[in-house]
């Protein structure tokens, strides 16, 4: 009796405490992962993006060093959604740190290949449809440089 006492006083509390456990841990922001996984990158993002706020010519050389950083980063990952941005990050960093009209065509070539490839090669949907927005407002911006259709 006894027994059969305490399992019905402990299943409760044992099924709360599952419940508790199984619970997903809230999500983490594309930010969080990426400052996590690669904090000299996000760094160096954050001065690019405040030398953009500030019209400073700075902000090109800050892109490219960015760009650098978020490239190593990602070579080096070995989660693959946290390596995925990465990659996707140091597309667009890339595509920011052109400072004339001919910079800029060599890079979004890069960045236009580059974007295609990322595209093709994650598993991951958000992270695809970062890679082709990068990829079609690269394009976008190459055509009117050139005048030519991509």
């Amino acid at each position: 009796m006894r027994a059969k006492l305490l399992m019905s006083v402990s299943l409760p509390g044992l099924l709360i405490g599952l419940m508790a456990t199984t619970t997903p841990a809230p999500a983490r922001t594309i930010g969080e992962i990426l400052a996590e996984s690669c904090p000299k990158a996000v760094e160096a993002d954050q001065r690019q993006a405040r030398a953009h706020d500030l019209a400073d010519d700075s902000q090109y050389g800050l892109a490219k060093e960015a760009a650098a950083l978020y490239y190593d980063c990602y070579r080096t990952l070995s989660d693959p959604y946290a390596r995925d941005w990465a990659h996707e990050f140091y597309l667009t960093d890339l595509s920011l740190s052109a400072q004339t009209s001919e910079q800029m065509i060599d890079v979004l070539n890069v960045v236009i290949s580059g974007s295609n490839n990322l595209a093709a090669s994650t598993h991951f949907d958000d992270v695809r449809a970062a890679a082709i927005k990068v990829r079609d407002s690269s394009r976008a911006l190459l055509r009117r440089l050139t005048g030519n259709p991509q």
